[in-house]
């Protein structure tokens, strides 16, 4: 394995000056898109998510909600507990 001694090949001028990469600022997030209800909503109406991007889940919390109670009574109707 042969390993490259950047500090040695830059006394030697073998290595061209390269641009320094600025830190550009990150764009505020005010408004983000519901997949689910095709809306757009404000970023307080979405609950955190540790795996994403932007760190918010994909659905607002409203249709989170409504897919939570959705499937909930599909699951009740499957059991034959509550009547279809």
């Amino acid at each position: 394995m042969v390993i490259f001694n950047w500090g040695r090949a830059m006394k030697k001028g073998l290595v061209m000056d390269l641009p320094i990469a600025v830190d550009k600022p990150k764009p505020s997030l005010a408004e983000k898109y519901c997949s689910r209800c095709r809306a757009n909503h404000s970023v307080s109406a979405f609950a955190k998510h540790p795996n994403t991007r932007d760190g918010l889940q994909i659905w607002c919390t409203a249709s989170t909600m409504e897919y939570r109670r959705e499937r909930k009574r599909q699951k009740l109707q499957l059991k034959g507990l509550v009547p279809a």
